[in-house]
């Protein structure tokens, strides 16, 4: 479990996820571990709003340009505890802005570190000028 602690803009949590959280288990299991990023709040903090790392882009979902330009590289070098030599880079789905209640991260979550300034930067800037995402959205997650 996660200290008790502030959830902060570019934390990263291992959280167990299922289905209800569009996350596919496997070998069995009711749930699969993930890597989450936090990158904004909702509903008065009572969301936080995290992004999905993957270990490789898959292309049967992720099939088209816009789809594929929202996949952003994660090094190994600057993630050494979370991302394995093997799987580097990994990628952080920009594309699909996810909910969890933050009561939920910080209980069930593992508090893993969080972006380099370099990242977080990048990341958000990234996000206040993509098409990808509504102006009401963006501004409900805190992003312009």
């Amino acid at each position: 479990m996660a200290e008790s602690q502030q959830v902060k803009l570019g934390d990263i949590f291992y959280v167990p996820l299922s289905e209800e959280d569009d996350v596919t288990p496997k070998g069995g299991f009711d749930h699969r571990f993930k890597f989450c990023f936090v990158v904004g709040f909702s509903e008065y903090v009572f969301y936080v709003v995290y992004f999905l790392m993957n270990s490789s882009i898959n292309l049967n979902y992720i099939n088209t340009y816009g789809r594929l330009s929202c996949q952003y590289p994660l090094s190994h070098k600057d993630y050494p505890t979370i991302i394995k030599k093997d799987k580097d880079p990994s990628f952080l789905d920009l594309g699909h802005a996810r909910e969890i209640e933050k009561e939920r991260l910080i209980s069930k979550g593992h508090y893993k570190g969080t972006l380099t300034s370099t990242d977080f930067k990048n990341i958000f800037e990234w996000l206040r000028n993509s098409a990808q995402y509504s102006p009401k959205l963006k501004k409900r997650y805190g992003w312009i």
